[in-house]
């Protein structure tokens, strides 16, 4: 199943500096690698959506709350 992590960056950029996407990033890199999946900070800007796999939008997940504190609402279910 493919999810948007759209929302997620949406939100951490919102509540947090201005490197979170940067951040983000890095932290997940080894599973964007592993889904064979490439997200930039440009594609995040542009993009209305971004589907990823549901495993990588958990890593996602985790990588956002644990860098900025806070919980996004991010529609799962």
């Amino acid at each position: 199943m493919l999810r948007d992590v759209k929302p997620i960056f949406t939100c951490a950029i919102s509540k947090s500096e201005a490197k979170i996407v940067e951040r983000i990033l890095v932290n997940v890199l080894p599973d964007l690698m592993a889904h064979h999946v490439n997200i930039t900070p440009d594609m995040i800007e542009s993009e209305s959506e971004i589907m990823v796999p549901e495993a990588l939008f958990l890593s996602i997940i985790k990588a956002a709350e644990n860098l900025t504190g806070i919980t996004c609402e991010h529609g799962v279910g």
